[in-house]
């Protein structure tokens, strides 16, 4: 018995609180002149307008070969925008989607 009263009850396990996340400081952000801003908004608007251009294209000429017998598929109208274009152009299902829905630009 005494050996039993004399013991220490167990400790509880050691619970120390989680270490702190310690982020790097978010880098400086750059803030565009007026001058550079207005490049960037006409260079973007130049690019979306290529890209506006190019779905067209492909929609118009699409349109067409699909009347023909024997005309381009898709995939082939996609591939021959896309080298016209620059590598801009749409996929040869949005292609078929707005053809098939007669959204022809």
């Amino acid at each position: 018995l005494s050996s039993l009263t004399n013991e220490s009850p167990p400790s509880p396990p050691d619970t120390k609180p989680p270490p702190k996340i310690v982020r790097p400081p978010s880098p400086v952000k750059f803030k565009p002149s007026v001058e550079t801003k207005q490049k960037i908004c006409s260079q973007q608007r130049e690019a979306k307008n290529h890209a506006s251009a190019a779905h067209k294209h492909a929609t118009k000429c699409f349109a067409n070969e699909k009347g023909k017998k024997g005309g381009k598929t898709a995939a082939e109208v996609a591939e021959a925008t896309q080298k016209m274009y620059g590598g801009v152009g749409p996929s040869a299902r949005t292609i078929q989607r707005y053809v098939k829905d007669g959204r022809i630009e």
